[in-house]
C-alpha cells in the first residue's frame, strides 16, 4: 500500500498554484469593500509604537538608539576576551 505524505489541496491552499506552469498570470483580487477601506485607513492612523530601547547601562546616563559600530566591536572583543585561552 502506497501512502503519501503530501499535504492535499485543502491542508496547503497553495498547492493549486504550485501545480499552475511557470509564469502564468492569476486574476487580479476581488476589489475591497469600502468598509475594509475604512478600517485600513483608520487602522493606518494610530501613532506608531515607541522606538526600541537598548537597556540602562549601570554605569552612564540611558543611551537611546541602536548601537554605533565602535559600541558593537567593544562588546564583541569583551566577548572575545571571555573566551581566550591565553
Amino acid at each position: 500500500m502506497l501512502v503519501s505524505n503530501a499535504p492535499t489541496t485543502s491542508q496547503d491552499p497553495a498547492g493549486r498554484l504550485r501545480q499552475l506552469p511557470l509564469g502564468t498570470r492569476l486574476p487580479s483580487p476581488p476589489p475591497l469593500t469600502e468598509e475594509q477601506l475604512e478600517r485600513a485607513r483608520t487602522l493606518g492612523a494610530q501613532p506608531l509604537p515607541p522606538y526600541p530601547r537598548r537597556p540602562l547601562s549601570p554605569a552612564s546616563l540611558p543611551v537611546y538608539g541602536p548601537m554605533t559600530y565602535a559600541e558593537h566591536m567593544r562588546s564583541v572583543e569583551e566577548r572575545a576576551a571571555e573566551y581566550r585561552a591565553f
